[in-house]
């Protein structure tokens, strides 16, 4: 049976170095949303601090470019329409997955605009979980790490 781990970080994330752990113990990926300045255009981060690579389907992530829906936008409450595109796909292959490589950053830009239409004021900007597998043999075989990173308020 497989075991889900699921992770919520804080709203600041504090990037550890495998150096500052404590021998043994289990550190996880963890991911950041950036806003450029009053810009709609966000940086996604994936940081790795541990010794362990992890795995993950980019389908339904930021790695996805706007082929789904992986970016929740409320404004006052509301929710703003997605307004990318939607992929119909079938099983994936190799390709379609990415490694999180121990001690690795991974980024991609956002632009928001290119998805949802937002006029000026604050928003709300959530990323859908990342579902995360290990690599290797480790003290997590046949696990599964969801990843929920912290929302972010942007203004535009």
């Amino acid at each position: 049976m497989k075991k889900v781990i699921i992770l919520m970080l804080a709203a600041s994330i504090i990037y550890l170095s495998p150096l500052s752990a404590k021998a043994g113990a289990i550190m996880f990926p963890q991911c950041k949303l950036t806003q450029h300045g009053n810009e709609a255009r966000l940086l996604f981060t994936l940081h790795n601090p541990s010794e362990q690579s992890w795995r993950f389907l980019q389908w339904k992530t930021p790695f996805d470019a706007w082929f789904s829906e992986f970016v929740h936008i409320t404004h006052q409450g509301v929710q703003i329409p997605y307004e990318g595109a939607l992929m119909k796909r079938g099983e994936p292959d190799k390709e379609d997955y990415l490694t999180l490589n121990a001690g690795d950053n991974i980024q991609v830009e956002l632009e928001l605009t290119q998805a949802f239409k937002l006029n000026n004021g604050e928003y709300t900007v959530e990323i859908s979980p990342i579902l995360l597998t290990p690599l290797a043999e480790s003290k997590l075989k046949n696990s599964t790490l969801e990843l929920t990173c912290p929302k972010i308020q942007i203004n535009l």
